[in-house]
């Protein structure tokens, strides 16, 4: 990833707001494609702030979360499983605008003891 002379971000010197593929076959799809995927590591109230900028990036507090999952049921998305992701990505089912891969990583407690009832609420499935 660079930052170009404008303070906008590229990836292989594609601008990251351009809407053609980047150079990245397979790996990262054309906006228009409509798959999106959410990573975290964590749902919880620590502060994230003081565990380093990867952390910060990828944790977030309860209610931040849940502003999240509501927005994007709000706005029509679905959570979809791996297999539906990759069958997707694959070209082996028809790509859905709306579909979102909600994905976390660890296994840390608060991702089930947190994030599950949040993403139960609001009816997104998330990759396990």
């Amino acid at each position: 990833m660079a930052v170009l002379p404008d303070g906008s971000l590229a990836v292989a010197g594609v601008p990251l707001a351009s809407r053609t593929a980047l150079a990245l076959p397979g790996l990262v799809l054309p906006k228009r494609a409509g798959l999106r995927v959410l990573f975290y590591h964590r749902v919880n109230d620590h502060a994230f702030a003081a565990l380093g900028p990867v952390s910060r990036e990828i944790s977030v507090g309860a209610a931040a979360f849940e502003r999240q999952m509501a927005h994007l049921r709000a706005k029509g998305f679905r959570g979809v499983t791996l297999a539906e992701f990759e069958a997707m990505l694959s070209g082996r089912a028809r790509l859905d605008r709306k579909a979102v891969l909600v994905t976390f990583d660890d296994g840390y407690a608060d991702n089930w003891e947190v994030a599950a009832p949040i993403l139960a609420r609001h009816g997104i499935t998330p990759t396990t």
